[in-house]
């Protein structure tokens, strides 16, 4: 039974999910933060800063970013509209 959510437990659980339920999470970050008072990319740059963040933390996030940038690109057109 969990009883503290620690940032091992949610990394596991991501981890263990399907590509699908791991979009599903990322559109539901989307939605989170689009209400907050600062936009998304301040708490990235808090992410970024932080000395706990190690070089492997950072490769992760690079990662995620390149593989979302090229996976929008043949939807480019689609975009425009």
């Amino acid at each position: 039974m969990i009883t503290e959510i620690t940032p091992e437990i949610v990394a596991e659980l991501f981890c263990n999910m399907d590509a699908e339920a791991q979009a599903k999470f990322f559109n539901e970050i989307d939605k989170l933060a689009s209400v907050w008072s600062a936009p998304l990319c301040f708490q990235m740059q808090g992410i970024t800063d932080d000395s706990g963040l190690s070089l492997g933390g950072r490769r992760v996030m690079q990662m995620i970013g390149e593989y979302s940038h090229w996976g929008l690109v043949p939807h480019l057109n689609d975009l425009k509209g």
